[in-house]
């Protein structure tokens, strides 16, 4: 059975209308959850409210007269462990707020209101531009601190802490003279390690924090106060399935030329932006400047693609190597140029009798389908799981989509009594195939 994309709700348009399928208006739609009721909320960041959506594509504004003017570019949703409790990071005012569903009141769990970066309790704390949260099991809330490039937790208290990162990013002095020069990436651990505006977190069953660090272009995990690079190279866009064990330092070890062929073997992504975990531990990641869906293998050492165009060559390009120009663990640089016009942020290159291959991002647009190589998304930006299904916020065609295997899916209410259930997906070449529990 293949897994398919349909639009649940919009249709490339942006504005602020509610109504059915693709008569509802978003504006930058940023993230989404599963409410209690088996519905879906929709944070409708440019538009500065929350939007309720059924799995009939049925839409309309949630709790508007208590959140429609106290929030701005409202962007991360998560929900409490008891279900009352809806945390959201109001990005636009840096602050985190809480609602609660019964009592439909708004409150601020943290955050002066400001741009900063300070650690302490409720309002004396600040963020910047906080942008996804995740739940853990004990009610404490880890924060996507996007533009402090780091990782906060607030506790039951409302005490907030930094977990990973340092605000900004991180600076450290040169060795060769005093001035301080600016670290992009770093693994190790928490309190050293560099992120590159992390945005999107979730927590595995087993404790470990996973984090989609977008302009680094990899995924990167948290356990035991260390910090580690789970997929991706670091600082290497591009877009290919592959391995996630690729060793790139002792590769260069061994053969300070061989940075193609490294890069050629290693899973790549193109600013990752969020990540979901499946009942079975494998991890989705919306690969936003891939336009795709992609999935880590529960054992974190194979990444597939299960949604969008699959990667296409656009060229190839002389390739010029000096020993100026080779790639250096330590700074992250670069390590070939390319003749002609080329983009070299999106540069996938793959050695072919003395040139460089390089392979573009993958194909945005809009499009139902089959959901690999068929279906086109667009600057995608968030992933829930509903059932035996995937809720996408297909962000820049101001839209939600549905990945299913039930081609029926909008014309019947199966996933409405699905909602326990989560979506698993194994891929092998060009075939899906479902692990589904009961």
């Amino acid at each position: 059975m293949d897994l398919i994309c349909l639009t649940l709700a919009g249709s490339r348009k942006t504005g602020f209308t509610d109504g059915q399928g693709e008569g509802v208006r978003f504006s930058k739609p940023a993230s989404s959850c599963l409410l209690p009721d088996g519905t879906i909320l929709i944070s409708d960041s440019r538009n500065n409210a929350l939007r309720r959506l059924d799995l009939l594509g049925n839409s309309e504004t949630f709790a508007a007269q208590e959140t429609r003017d106290n929030l701005l570019e409202p962007t991360g949703l998560a929900l409490s462990p008891t279900g009352d409790m809806l945390y959201i990071a109001d990005s636009g005012h840096h602050r985190i707020r809480a609602f609660h569903i019964l009592q439909k009141k708004l409150y601020t769990v943290a955050g002066a209101g400001r741009r900063g970066f300070k650690d302490g309790k409720g309002l004396a704390a600040e963020f910047n531009n906080p942008t996804s949260i995740c739940v853990a099991s004990d009610g404490s809330l880890f924060v996507g601190d996007e533009d402090n490039n780091s990782i906060r937790i607030i506790d039951t208290e409302g005490v907030v802490s930094t977990l990973i990162g340092g605000g900004t990013i991180n600076r450290q002095r040169s060795n060769s003279s005093s001035s301080i020069k600016r670290v992009y990436f770093r693994d190790g651990d928490a309190k050293v390690a560099a992120l590159n505006s992390p945005s999107g977190i979730c927590l595995r069953d087993d404790g470990l924090l996973i984090v989609a660090d977008r302009n680094n272009h990899c995924i990167r995990a948290y356990r035991d106060g260390i910090v580690q690079t789970i997929a991706g190279i670091p600082q290497v866009a591009g877009f290919q399935d592959g391995d996630t064990k690729v060793q790139l330092s002792k590769a260069l070890e061994d053969d300070p030329t061989a940075y193609s062929v490294v890069v050629n073997a290693a899973a790549l992504f193109n600013k990752p932006c969020a990540v979901a975990v499946a009942q079975d531990g494998s991890v989705l990641v919306v690969d936003m400047g891939n336009h795709a869906i992609r999935r880590i293998s529960r054992d974190l050492r194979k990444v597939s693609t299960i949604a969008g165009a699959l990667p296409m060559l656009v060229g190839t390009a002389e390739r010029t190597l000096s020993q100026q120009h080779q790639y250096n663990i330590s700074n992250q640089q670069q390590g070939y140029q390319s003749s002609g016009r080329i983009q070299q942020n999106y540069m996938n290159p793959t050695i072919l009798a003395g040139e460089i291959a390089v392979r573009a991002r993958g194909q945005s647009g809009f499009l139902n389908g089959l959901a690999l190589g068929g279906a086109r998304l667009y600057n995608p930006r968030w992933i829930t799981l509903v059932g035996s299904a995937a809720i996408v916020i297909d962000q820049g065609n101001h839209a939600i989509r549905l990945l299913t295997f039930d081609p029926n899916a909008l014309s019947n209410n199966k996933l409405q009594d699905q909602t326990n259930k989560y979506l698993g997906i194994d891929v092998y070449t060009h075939f899906t195939k479902t692990f589904i529990s009961a």
